[in-house]
């Protein structure tokens, strides 16, 4: 589940960042 989580997190840093 934390893993999960952690991946969405990830997931919308990476795109927050590349627009």
């Amino acid at each position: 589940m934390l893993l999960s989580i952690r991946r969405l997190v990830s997931a919308e840093v990476l795109g927050s960042s590349t627009l």
